[in-house]
């Protein structure tokens, strides 16, 4: 996988995202989910390199020739998490039924703080809601919002609350605030399976073919020893998520002597996880592009 997904031009207009997140609004999530059919057909015909790589993961967790109806189940899925997005920063995605696998992990971190990996697999913002949710939880997310930030700056003007919540990778004093959250017994998420800009990547098995992944989160784990969660929040259709919280590592400690080699293993748990869960749910996967490009 190349960052060339990064170049890829963001689809939704802004005028797009607020009549979406108007009628989202105003006509409540039942009737806005009808909606969801016609963009969700709209977009399959529409974008050819996307479709192309929905048929590609497809086939290598489905073992089986793909057919427009799980194309177009695979999209609905991404339009349906989508459009959650809106009522998760509205009212915390009250109407949505969540639930939690793996909680005494997370009740570990509470009043300690620690790294909480997510992945393009699923909902990432649903944690937003377990969040508010639970008083004693307190998450913070370490994000580039540039990338899709006609979005982002939509969806999270909605909610000044969660877009204060907001640790701009890239930032100056990023790992300082990162650190500083942590010490404040805060759970800092962040998505641990794309490569940004100009990062070093690891080379994983994924799914029977060598992928790259990022190096930055393993790096930061490494820097900070900290508690390390992987966290998968799985969209099960109509209104249910079912979130699965699993420690990656109670103190990531890399070996000094051979530092690569310790941060491809670690990595590699990450990847052999999230295969699992990616074999388990795949209409899940929400990254439209060419996963195992080669550089």
């Amino acid at each position: 996988m190349s960052s060339g997904w990064l170049h890829q031009k963001e689809r939704s207009y802004a005028w797009a995202m607020k009549l979406m997140l108007w009628l989202a609004v105003n006509l409540g999530r039942r009737r806005s989910r009808l909606l969801l059919y016609p963009i969700t057909l709209y977009y399959l015909l529409f974008s050819k390199r996307a479709r192309d790589a929905s048929i590609q993961f497809l086939e290598r967790v489905l073992s089986k020739k793909i057919e427009f109806f799980d194309i177009f189940r695979h999209y609905h899925f991404f339009a349906s998490v989508f459009l959650d997005r809106v009522f998760i920063l509205e009212d915390g995605g009250k109407d949505l039924e969540v639930n939690v696998y793996g909680k005494s992990v997370i009740s570990e971190l509470e009043g300690t703080g620690g790294l909480l990996f997510g992945s393009h697999l699923g909902s990432f913002e649903i944690v937003r809601a377990l969040g508010l949710s639970n008083s004693n939880l307190n998450f913070k997310i370490l994000m580039d919002n540039n990338i899709n930030e006609n979005t982002n700056t939509i969806l999270n003007s909605h909610n000044p609350e969660f877009a204060n919540s907001i640790i701009q990778i890239g930032d100056a004093h990023s790992l300082l605030k990162v650190k500083e959250n942590i010490d404040d017994n805060n759970m800092v998420a962040l998505l641990a399976d794309r490569l940004i800009k100009k990062e070093k990547s690891i080379p994983c098995d994924f799914l029977g073919k060598k992928a790259c992944f990022p190096s930055g989160p393993i790096n930061l784990a490494g820097i900070l020893k900290v508690p390390i969660v992987l966290f998968f929040g799985i969209y099960k259709g109509g209104n249910r998520y079912d979130i699965y919280f699993e420690k990656l590592s109670d103190q990531l400690i890399l070996d000094k002597n051979n530092p690569e080699k310790s941060k491809r293993e670690w990595m590699q748990r990450y990847a052999d996880r999230l295969a699992h869960y990616c074999k388990q749910d795949p209409f899940n996967w929400f990254n439209f592009f060419d996963y195992w490009e080669e550089n």
